[in-house]
């Protein structure tokens, strides 16, 4: 397997709302990571973990935990969006619940 790489990365600088925002995602052998920032330092870390007990299988419910920071309603809404924007945008990253 030399050659190919075990880890894959992605960087992006964008404006959101008039505040430069950076962002990263790193795939692994069996999972993302995805870290955003608008203060150049992670803060809260959320795991988001498939759990498909709805009968529609091609949607997974995704189960979230706070594993480091603030945790609330929102921080789980916006783990969940994130992760689901990033599953359908990253073309060579592949779900990792596929």
């Amino acid at each position: 397997m030399e050659g190919t790489p075990s880890v894959i990365s992605k960087e992006k600088t964008a404006v959101v709302c008039g505040v430069p925002t950076q962002g990263a995602c790193t795939a692994f052998s069996s999972h993302i990571l995805v870290v955003v920032t608008q203060l150049g330092k992670m803060g809260t870390l959320v795991s988001l973990e498939p759990s498909n007990v709805t009968s529609d299988i091609s949607k997974p419910v995704l189960t979230t935990k706070v594993l480091l920071g603030k945790d609330g309603p929102l921080i789980h809404v916006f783990a969940k969006n994130l992760v689901a924007f990033v599953s359908q945008e990253a073309g060579e990253f592949s779900s990792p619940w596929t």
